[in-house]
């Protein structure tokens, strides 16, 4: 996937945040520049998906580093900041109260933006993850498996529900077969 990931720990397996409980949720983190990304994939994941879900899985957490989504959502959620320290240099008060309301609306106000930023991100990685995972079919697969583990029934601030996940992905491939099927009949 030509993705530059860190030279010693690029992967890391969480295998639980309390005794027998495992963290089943996979992510990637630390998509810096320089060092790379990391990818941290739950037990659960790991040992609960077949191959051909864990290609898809680990392929669209790579695509999130590759795209540099972690720093894209760093960037647009600066903006949130921007109140608080115009208060702070404004007043020349930096009393913790007035301070953390600003921030509070703030990301109130910009929540918004950042959902429908992540939401376009998924959908992104799910499309990357499709050209090196076997193709729309093979990653559709890979989030129904993965929905089996990860425990979010609809759509959430950060990510699209696994159904609109997998829905825009038969419409890619529809719309793929369609226009093959337009070109050989030229």
């Amino acid at each position: 996937m030509d993705v530059k990931l860190h030279p010693t720990k690029s992967f890391k397996i969480a295998l639980g945040l309390k005794g027998a409980q495992s963290w089943p949720n996979p992510f990637c983190s630390r998509c810096k520049v320089h060092y790379g990304g990391i990818v941290i994939i739950g037990y659960t994941i790991l040992c609960g998906l077949d191959n051909i879900a864990l290609k898809g899985v680990l392929a669209h957490e790579l695509a999130h580093i590759k795209k540099r989504h972690f720093a894209i959502i760093f960037l647009v959620f600066l903006p949130v900041f921007i109140p608080m320290f115009v208060y702070g240099f404004v007043s020349k008060s930096w009393l913790i109260i007035p301070i953390l309301l600003i921030f509070i609306i703030s990301f109130i106000i910009w929540i918004p933006v950042l959902s429908k930023i992540s939401h376009r991100q998924e959908y992104e990685a799910d499309a990357i993850a499709a050209e090196y995972a076997g193709g729309e079919k093979s990653m559709a697969y890979a989030l129904e498996q993965a929905a089996k583990f990860i425990d979010r029934p609809g759509d959430t601030l950060s990510h699209p529900s696994f159904e609109k996940r997998i829905a825009r992905l038969d419409t890619r491939r529809r719309l793929k077969e369609e226009s093959q099927n337009n070109q050989q009949g030229k």
